[in-house]
C-alpha cells in the first residue's frame, strides 16, 4: 500500500539513511530546504509540502508529548541581554530574554520545557500554510480571520 502511495509523481520517497542524522534525529532543515528551494512557485511548493507530509507520517516522525518549561530549566542567552543592553535597555527592566528571538524557538520553549523543538515546528507551519493556503489568504473565499 505504501508503494502505490510513494508512487504519485510528487512524493518521492527518501531512505532512512537519507533523512536522518547518525544520531537519530531527523533532519527538519533537510526538509525545510526541500521546500525553500522551490519557492517562489506556489503549486510547486504545495506539492513539496504535501511530500514532506507523507515522509513525515511514513516515518512516524511527531511532536513530543507537551511538557512545559520549568523555571529552573529557563537559561538566560548571555549574547542576547548583551545586545539588548546596548541597543533596548528598557526591555531588561520588563523582560528576562532567552533564545527567544524566533517565534518557533519560544513556542518550543513553551511546549515542551526546551527550544530543540523549534525546527519540527517550523516545518509543520510551512507544512500547513502551504497546504491549506486557502484559509491564510484574505483574499480567498476560505479565508479564516483571527
Amino acid at each position: 500500500m505504501q508503494y502505490v502511495h510513494f508512487s504519485a509523481p510528487h512524493l518521492p520517497f527518501y531512505c532512512r539513511h537519507c533523512l536522518f542524522s547518525s544520531d537519530g534525529s531527523y533532519n527538519f532543515s533537510g526538509a525545510l530546504s526541500r521546500i525553500a528551494v522551490l519557492s517562489p512557485d506556489v503549486n510547486v511548493t504545495q506539492l513539496r509540502a504535501d511530500s514532506e507530509l507523507n515522509i513525515l507520517q511514513f516515518y512516524k516522525v511527531m511532536l513530543s508529548t507537551v511538557s512545559p518549561v520549568k523555571s529552573s530549566h529557563a537559561t538566560i542567552h548571555k549574547q542576547s541581554v548583551a545586545l539588548l543592553r546596548d541597543h533596548k535597555p528598557w526591555l531588561l527592566d520588563r523582560y528576562s530574554p532567552g533564545d527567544g528571538n524566533c517565534l518557533f524557538r519560544a513556542v518550543s520553549m513553551a511546549l515542551y520545557g526546551r527550544e530543540t523543538m523549534h525546527s519540527h515546528l517550523r516545518l509543520l507551519s510551512a507544512i500547513e500554510a502551504l497546504m491549506n493556503s486557502a484559509f491564510y489568504d484574505k483574499h480567498s473565499a476560505s479565508y479564516y480571520a483571527p
